[in-house]
Parts: structure tokens; C-alpha cells; sequence
């Protein structure tokens, strides 16, 4: 299964005004994709607040991105990736996640709900609680359901895991909830064993 590098973190204003600008990225996102065992680069803002960015990568194993972060070719993306986050203020963290994001990271709407143990539960009890949802949501194959869910740990913090949903709408996301009862007590129980901290992006594939 690849892993999945999150960044996120203060955005430029030019950024903040065109978030979609495949321009902006192209410099740095262009020495990404071509360094061994990169897989795809997305780009976008939060949505609930634009000057965050947030940056999704795949690659084939975590190796190949450290690799790459020991290479000269490191800082020049560095410098270029600029034109989308302040750097001194950014967060980046891995996700090992239990299917293959790609669905969920090229839907209309991504929903990333970054999970964090509450004192005295465990990082089991976390992840099976999500992957219930997971499955729920992967199997519900109706109109408002998630185009994809899926979930992991993060291998700089052991008692943290996100879960990713793509999601066909703001107003499917709600309603999903609305009409699942078993979601509600999916959700429900997620809040017994974690803190959660929620945000929505849209989230563009760079070719």
C-alpha cells in the first residue's frame, strides 16, 4: 500500500486567490513527480478558512520520499513550493492508510478528520472503530454516500490516525449522516476513544 505525505500550513495570498492555479504549483510539483516512487501531487486550501493550504502526495513507500529529502534537488522544490505554503509554519505528516486514497483525494469534497486518542484508550480501539465507519461508508453505494473512505495511522505520532471521506457534495456529506444511523453510531463511538479535529478541502490532481 503507498503512503500518503500531508502538508499543510499558511498559504500565500496569490495562492489563497487561485487555489486551482496549476502555475503556481507547477515548479515545485514537477520535481516531486519526477523523483523515483512518486505516485500523484494534489493542491488546495481548506475550506473552511483559505490561508491554509493543504498539499497531498502519494508515493510508493516512505523510503522513496525520504530519499528524496536527502537529495540537492530537496531545496529547489523547497524554494519553489513557496508560491503555496509559508514553510517555517508547516505541518507534514504520513498516513498509512488502509486503501488507496485516490478516490476520496479526487472527489468534489474531502473531508480529513485527523483523530487523536483520548488518555487510557488505545490506538486498536481507534482503528477498529474507523475502520467500521470505513467499511460502512465504502459499502453504501447510494447517491450521498462517500466516493471513498478510507483511514490510518500516522507514523510520526502512535496515538493519532486520520480518516479520509471524498464526498459528491456539501449537502451529501450532511445528509449521508442524516439517513445512516449506523453512521451516527459509528461517529459516536469515534468520539469515546479520540478527540476529533475535522476540516473540508477540494483538493486538484496535477498533471
Amino acid at each position: 500500500m503507498p503512503i500518503t505525505e500531508l502538508v499543510f500550513g499558511p498559504a500565500p495570498k496569490s495562492f489563497q486567490a487561485n487555489p486551482a492555479d496549476p502555475s503556481l504549483v507547477k515548479p515545485s510539483y514537477d520535481r516531486i513527480l519526477k523523483q523515483e516512487g512518486a505516485i500523484k501531487a494534489y493542491y488546495g486550501v481548506k475550506s473552511e478558512d483559505s490561508s491554509v493550504a493543504y498539499g497531498f502526495y502519494v508515493w510508493e513507500t516512505l523510503e522513496h520520499h525520504q530519499k528524496f529529502m536527502n537529495k540537492a534537488e530537496y531545496q529547489p522544490m523547497l524554494d519553489a513550493i513557496t508560491a503555496m505554503f509559508d514553510l517555517p509554519h508547516i505541518t507534514m505528516v504520513h498516513i498509512k492508510t488502509s486503501i488507496e486514497p485516490y478516490a476520496a483525494l479526487e472527489a468534489p469534497i474531502l473531508e480529513v478528520a485527523t483523530c487523536s486518542l483520548h488518555p487510557g484508550r488505545t490506538i486498536e480501539e481507534l482503528a477498529s472503530a474507523l475502520s467500521q465507519l470505513v467499511d460502512l461508508a465504502n459499502a453504501d453505494k447510494s447517491p450521498i454516500s462517500p466516493m471513498l473512505a478510507t483511514s490510518g495511522r500516522i507514523v510520526e505520532n502512535d496515538h493519532t490516525m486520520i480518516f479520509l471521506m471524498g464526498w459528491p457534495s456539501d449537502q451529501a456529506h450532511a445528509l449521508w449522516f442524516e439517513v445512516t444511523p449506523k453512521a451516527v453510531e459509528c461517529s459516536n463511538k469515534l468520539h469515546e476513544i479520540a478527540d476529533i479535529d475535522t476540516i473540508d478541502t477540494v483538493q486538484t490532481l496535477y498533471y
